[in-house]
């Protein structure tokens, strides 16, 4: 066949072609587009998509989980005069300025070291059902009022669920705080560290989905269960050690008694009932060596492993008396204190903190 005739016979295809097309009905065509929406997919698609996504997240894109550190803060009305200054009766800054202050320094190291913060008010003490007897109780002794809000924040802890409380002139060693009260573990196999799993996170809600240690027990973190500056527990367990120090403070109506005279009196009739540990530095003086001058293997090293520094009024004097803060400071300049050690704690010694799990050889 000569090439004229394939021609002539590709172009009667082509047009038969064309006129099938022609005479074909008209249908209405849908673009074909990319399924990035699931209203474009049919409903069970949709939902499949949803599923995978879902699982995605709950397996990767999940947030870490934060503890939550509560503490209790309600302003005192009553002064008194010291010269020619009038301040607060009892309270721990001597103006409603300086307590804003400790305060906002307090929530920003502790969100900086990944928890939530929350702070609780006399307010939330009065949701607790034996309020107003606590309040009666209270009002029977001599007690000032600085002194019955340090009883009534047991109270607020319990109306908040339980959980961490600290004072607000405590604050975190961000980088010595024990894993297992991050929500964590050490990988060892990766030399990183891992969220928990398998946790029960309805239990721990009030506690950012993170378990309390010792499984909730009631846990006193200074000097030995002497202090209670940092505290953590159950709402059960605050609850039967706050009912505890109030039936406590009503032998001793006459003269001067504290929640913290009250705890160690607990802890000596019912010594099974609160756990004790040695995580705070409670004075400056016992890790460092002059003014901004840190002794690291002090802090955390094989005789103390301190995750919290008490920034309180007997610590701020000790310090001075022994030469290790700048003579001149006072309790209002706590915050700035406090700021200063956390900065020369991460540039002198956080970087060589190592044994956090207590697994890996080459902490101090």
């Amino acid at each position: 066949m000569t090439p004229l005739a394939y021609r002539y016979i590709l172009l009667s295809l082509i047009g038969v072609g064309v006129i099938f097309l022609l005479h074909q009905p008209k249908r209405n065509i849908t673009p074909l587009r990319l399924a990035t929406n699931e209203s474009h997919l049919h409903p069970s698609s949709a939902r499949h998509v949803e599923q995978i996504t879902n699982e995605k997240s709950s397996k990767i894109d999940d947030p870490p989980r934060r503890p939550i550190m509560h503490t209790f803060f309600e302003p005192i009305e009553e002064k008194e005069k010291t010269g020619s200054k009038e301040i607060n009766r009892g309270s721990g800054m001597s103006t409603p300025e300086a307590h804003a202050k400790l305060l906002e320094a307090w929530q920003n190291a502790w969100e900086e070291a990944g928890w939530t913060t929350r702070v609780l008010t006399l307010e939330d003490a009065m949701a607790h059902p034996k309020y107003e007897e606590v309040r009666e109780s209270l009002g029977r002794g001599i007690f000032s009022e600085y002194d019955k809000l340090c009883f009534m924040r047991w109270f607020a802890m319990v109306s908040a669920g339980g959980g961490w409380m600290s004072d607000y002139d405590l604050f975190p060693l961000a980088e010595n705080i024990p894993l297992n009260i991050m929500g964590k573990i050490a990988d060892q196999k990766y030399h990183r560290y891992a969220p928990l799993r398998n946790i029960n996170s309805s239990k721990w809600a009030n506690n950012g989905g993170v378990p309390l240690p010792n499984d909730g027990k009631f846990t006193v973190y200074d000097n030995g269960g002497t202090a209670p500056s940092l505290l953590s527990g159950s709402k059960k367990d605050w609850d039967r050690v706050a009912r505890g120090l109030i039936k406590l403070e009503e032998y001793h109506l006459e003269g001067f008694y504290s929640d913290m005279l009250a705890l160690d009196d607990y802890d000596e009739s019912y010594p099974q009932d609160i756990a004790k540990e040695y995580s705070v530095v409670w004075s400056l003086a016992d890790v460092m060596s002059g003014v901004r001058k840190i002794e690291c293997e002090n802090v955390w090293g094989r005789k103390n492993k301190f995750w919290a520094v008490h920034f309180s009024h007997y610590n701020v004097n000790d310090s001075l008396s022994r030469g290790v803060l700048e003579k001149g400071l006072g309790r209002d300049d706590r915050p700035q204190i406090a700021i200063d050690f956390l900065h020369d704690w991460k540039q002198q010694c956080a970087k060589g903190t190592k044994c956090f799990d207590g697994t890996l050889s080459n902490c101090y």
